[in-house]
């Protein structure tokens, strides 16, 4: 990840470390997305369902937070609009990308529940309770 200090917004650089910590939950230790565990960039379909994941998955964190805006929105969809082949020739991504976002966010979230379980008088556990 770039410094936040790269970033002339900083809800930008959460928003490009969550689309990280998306491509995260894939790991053959957590979910196990097939995006991941065999990544081929060459690979293109399954490279881009795996960017659309991430970026799915990040766009669903922010909306849950409350921290989404108009600007936020034109960016992942200039985003996915680099995908627009791929979204085209299959009729499924999208609905497969949502499923597997949905279970990166639900892994994230239940990580910072147990963490906010853990640490109970945190200021950080404190702060992420909404």
């Amino acid at each position: 990840m770039p410094p936040k200090e790269t970033y002339e917004d900083i809800l930008y650089w959460y928003k490009s470390m969550m689309h990280e910590m998306m491509h995260r939950t894939g790991h053959a230790s957590r979910l196990n997305r097939v995006g991941i565990t065999e990544l081929d960039r060459s690979d293109k379909q399954k490279y881009g369902r795996e960017e659309l994941i991430a970026e799915l998955g990040a766009s669903y964190i922010f909306s849950k937070l409350g921290l989404n805006n108009e600007d936020l929105f034109e960016n992942t969809a200039a985003y996915l609009n680099g995908w627009i082949k791929l979204i085209k020739a299959d009729p499924y991504a999208i609905q497969y990308a949502a499923s597997k976002a949905e279970a990166g966010v639900n892994l994230m979230m239940a990580a910072k529940e147990a963490w906010q379980c853990k640490n109970p008088t945190s200021n950080r556990a404190k702060a992420a309770t909404y």
